[in-house]
C-alpha cells in the first residue's frame, strides 16, 4: 500500500486541493475572479520572460514578451523555438505566435498598436558566422510575424541585445560573438525609429552607452565613456548628452546634470519616473560598495547595502556587500522597488522614503520578472507562465 492510499479520503481531498490552488492562476487583486486571459495564458506553459517583454498598460493590462513556450495553438512552420506572446486584457484574448528568432531583444508595442522586436540569431544559422541583423512586428490583428529589414554589421553578432525604450524611437545596441575572455569586444548602437524603415536606422559614433529615456524632456541620456568591464569605479566625473529621436546630441539638463555629476559609475543603471523623479543604482568610487540614490522632487535620499564579515575574522578585512539593483517607478510615480541580493525586493514610498512591503520571490533563481500594476499590487512572473501577485 502506498502512503497516499494511507491518508483519510477527506484529508486526501483536501491536499488535492491545496496543489490545484498553488498551480492555478489567482485572480488579480480586486477582481472577483480569476481573468480568461490568465487562464489562457496559464495554457502555453511558457518561461518566465525576465527582461524580454513590454507592459505600456497594467490596467487593463498590455503586455506582450518573447520566449520558450511549452504548449502553442499554431504549429511552428519555422526553425527556432522562441513564440510571441501578447496578452491583451481589454479583449480578454492572448495572441501565442512561433517566431523565426532564438535571440531577441527590444520587445516593444509601436504607436500603431503593432509589437515590434529585433533579432541577432536564428536556428539553423552557424552563431560564429552571422553578421547582420534583424527587424521584425507583428501587426495588429495578424497571426504571422513580418519581417521589417535587415542591417549588416562588421562583426559576427553574438546574443544579447541592449534596448532602451523611446516614444517612437528607441536605442538598440548589438554586441559581437565572444568565444572567450580573449576575443576583442565590439558594439555598434542605432537609434531606430518604428515608422522608418529598418534599413535606415541611424548609427551612433561616440556614444560609450545609453543610460535612460527622459519622458519630461523627451530625449535620452547617455554618456560618452563605454561600459566598465573591470576594475573599481573611478572618482572622474562622466560626460553625458541629451539625444533625441532626429539623433541630434544637446547639453542635458543643468539641474538634472548637477545631480548626476556624483554618480562617477560607467555602468550605473538608472531609471526616471514620468514625473522626472530617478533611482540610481551604482557603486562608490574606489569600493565596490553599491547604493541606490533616489532623487525625488528637490530632495536626495541614500539606500545602503547591508555589509558582512562572515569568514574573515581580521579586522583589517574589507567586507562584502550585498547586491543592491535599482528597480522600477509606479505610473503614478509615487512608488518604486529595489532587490536586494537576487531575491528579495522592497517596494518604497518616495514621499517620506518608507518600506511599504517586503517580500522574498518565489523561484528567485531564476530571475522572475517582476513589477508594478499599480501603487497598491505588484506582479511577478515565474516559469509556466504563473502570475503572482504581492499587496500592500
Amino acid at each position: 500500500m502506498t502512503a497516499g492510499a494511507m491518508l483519510p479520503p477527506a484529508f486526501a481531498v483536501a491536499i488535492g486541493l491545496v496543489l490545484v490552488a498553488c498551480q492555478s492562476p489567482q485572480p488579480i487583486p480586486g477582481t472577483p475572479a480569476t481573468a480568461a486571459w490568465q487562464k489562457q495564458f496559464k495554457s502555453l506553459d511558457c518561461r518566465n520572460p525576465r527582461h524580454q517583454y513590454d507592459m505600456p498598460f497594467t490596467e487593463p493590462l498590455l503586455f506582450a514578451m518573447t520566449g520558450p513556450c511549452n504548449r502553442m495553438p499554431i504549429k511552428r512552420e519555422t526553425s527556432g523555438w522562441e513564440s510571441l506572446i501578447v496578452i491583451d486584457a481589454r479583449e480578454s484574448h492572448v495572441t501565442a505566435i512561433p517566431i523565426t528568432s532564438i535571440y531577441t531583444g527590444g520587445v516593444h508595442f509601436t504607436r500603431d498598436g503593432d509589437v515590434g522586436w529585433y533579432s541577432s540569431g536564428k536556428s539553423g544559422e552557424a552563431a560564429r558566422t552571422q553578421k547582420y541583423v534583424e527587424a521584425y512586428v507583428l501587426r495588429k490583428g495578424a497571426a504571422r510575424e513580418q519581417l521589417l529589414g535587415r542591417i549588416d554589421l562588421p562583426f559576427v553578432v553574438g546574443p544579447g541585445i541592449g534596448y532602451i525604450k523611446g516614444e517612437g524611437c528607441h536605442l538598440v545596441a548589438f554586441h559581437n560573438f565572444r568565444a572567450d575572455n580573449k576575443t576583442p569586444r565590439f558594439r555598434r548602437l542605432f537609434l531606430v525609429n518604428d515608422r522608418e524603415p529598418f534599413e535606415s536606422a541611424k548609427p551612433l559614433d561616440g556614444i560609450g552607452r545609453g543610460l535612460f529615456w527622459d519622458p519630461l524632456r523627451h530625449h535620452f541620456v547617455v554618456q560618452t565613456q563605454q561600459s566598465r568591464a573591470l576594475g573599481l569605479v573611478k572618482a572622474e566625473p562622466l560626460d553625458r548628452h541629451a539625444l533625441d529621436c532626429s539623433g541630434q546630441i544637446r547639453a542635458i539638463d543643468a539641474e538634472l546634470g548637477r545631480r548626476l555629476a556624483p554618480i562617477t559609475d560607467e555602468n550605473a543603471t538608472y531609471f526616471m519616473s514620468r514625473k522626472g523623479d530617478l533611482v540610481v543604482g551604482w557603486e562608490k568610487a574606489g569600493s565596490q560598495e553599491p547604493e541606490i540614490v533616489v532623487f525625488h522632487g528637490g530632495q536626495t535620499d541614500r539606500i545602503n547595502a547591508a555589509q558582512s564579515f562572515e569568514g574573515c575574522p581580521d579586522p583589517a578585512c574589507e567586507p562584502t556587500y550585498e547586491m543592491l539593483f535599482a528597480g522600477p517607478w509606479s505610473n503614478s510615480g509615487e512608488y518604486f522597488m529595489i532587490d536586494r541580493g537576487f531575491s528579495r525586493v522592497e517596494v518604497y514610498r518616495a514621499s517620506d522614503m518608507q518600506v511599504v512591503k517586503r517580500w522574498v520571490m518565489k523561484g528567485a533563481e531564476d530571475f522572475p520578472a517582476h513589477g508594478f500594476i499599480n501603487d497598491h499590487v505588484a506582479y511577478q512572473f515565474n516559469d509556466h507562465s504563473r502570475m503572482t501577485f504581492e499587496t500592500w
